[in-house]
């Protein structure tokens, strides 16, 4: 009796190990900074190095789940503002040796205690842009996303438009659209692609990395650069 204890015993030990090396391996697919490290211990940077760089909307998408083996490394800071981010552009984009920023910011910027206008975060953009540029780093800007309730309102969609007309329009960048995709028909975010009226949820992140890949994938299959 004591022996068949012991051995219940070592089995749901055994059990209860692997659960949590299980729970430890999923946790580093999910989490991006446990999967980028594997990432560079693959040597998946040592070729091409393709930066997310923005705010929340960037920062919620999970690399390896949405993107696998893409030498990516998501850099997407919550809160941040295209007005302040040019201050980190050097350290999180040309400091990592980027072939590739994909830019998705400016949205914070609308907020009614900052006072920014579509052209002035048109122009926090541009300095991202020209940035990069001088780095010979290519870009694609994403379009800003539509917004559902809490945070919709028809000014800050009118806003929303005008500052991704502007980037469909930017030479020597691939514009990337995910407003239109995940809008609704009264210029809203569908519902089934958010659970905050902000974010993308599983199944927003899902649709724009459809949309997405096709772009990463002409990158990494021209060798990167603007040329």
């Amino acid at each position: 009796m004591a022996g068949a204890i012991v051995s219940l015993v070592l089995l749901s030990g055994t059990a209860t190990w692997k659960m949590f090396q299980f729970r430890d391996r999923l946790h580093a697919f999910w989490v991006n900074p446990h999967w980028e490290q594997r990432l560079e211990q693959w040597g998946m940077y040592q070729d091409r190095v393709i930066v997310f760089f923005g705010d929340s909307q960037l920062a919620g998408w999970r690399v390896g789940p949405s993107f696998g083996m893409l030498p990516i490394r998501n850099r997407g800071i919550s809160g941040d503002q295209a007005s302040r981010a040019i201050h980190r552009f050097q350290r999180d984009v040309t400091d990592e040796g980027a072939t590739l920023a994909v830019i998705l910011i400016g949205i914070n910027d609308l907020g009614r205690e900052t006072g920014a206008t579509p052209e002035s975060v048109a122009a926090s953009i541009d300095q991202l842009v020209q940035r990069a540029l001088e780095n010979e780093i290519e870009i694609m800007l994403c379009s800003l996303l539509p917004l559902q309730r809490p945070y919709y309102s028809p000014h800050r969609a009118e806003q929303v438009l005008a500052i991704n007309k502007w980037m469909a329009e930017r030479e020597n960048v691939t514009y990337i659209d995910f407003h239109s995709v995940l809008m609704d028909e009264e210029g809203r975010m569908k519902t089934e692609y958010t659970d905050d009226g902000l974010h993308p949820n599983e199944r927003g992140y899902a649709v724009m990395t459809r949309i997405l890949q096709p772009h990463l994938a002409r990158h990494l299959a021209k060798g990167g650069g603007n040329g």
